[in-house]
């Protein structure tokens, strides 16, 4: 999923809570970890070559699942921060400047408005940015 297709979802009249669904079912599934083989306590030297090649096997198959895990961590992370910044967007956090975001920010969390989830967050922030905009336009 694109920045652009989130946009294009708000445009289509999704809620922020659609949206986010949406996201979730676009992002992908982590692969399942390898099992680490296991040699037993009495075991012969055919067991034992078969456990040496099965933990070679398993060692190769690990740095797969990391490498792969890794990129899928990366890509989930990617559409989560898009997310966030259509929130930004649409709450109108990115129009205020640094100074007005900073204080944004600090009244959020002196008011308890932070941390009760992302989307309660960016609601906060734009009741929050509208109240200042309304203030300007005095």
């Amino acid at each position: 999923m694109t920045k652009e297709e989130i946009y294009k979802l708000g445009e289509l009249g999704y809620s922020y809570y659609e949206i986010r669904e949406k996201i979730e079912q676009a992002n992908k599934c982590y692969p399942v970890k390898p099992i680490k083989p296991k040699l037993a306590d009495s075991h012969t030297a055919k067991e034992a070559i078969r456990y040496a090649e099965l933990l070679a096997q398993y060692e190769s198959d690990l740095a797969k699942y990391e490498k792969e895990s890794d990129e899928i961590y990366k890509y989930n992370c990617n559409l989560n921060e898009l997310f966030r910044e259509y929130l930004k967007d649409k709450s109108g956090f990115n129009s205020l400047s640094q100074e007005e975001q900073s204080l944004v920010i600090d009244l959020t969390y002196s008011l308890n408005l932070y941390d009760n989830g992302l989307i309660q967050d960016y609601e906060s922030i734009e009741s929050i940015v509208n109240f200042i905009n309304k203030l300007k336009s005095l």
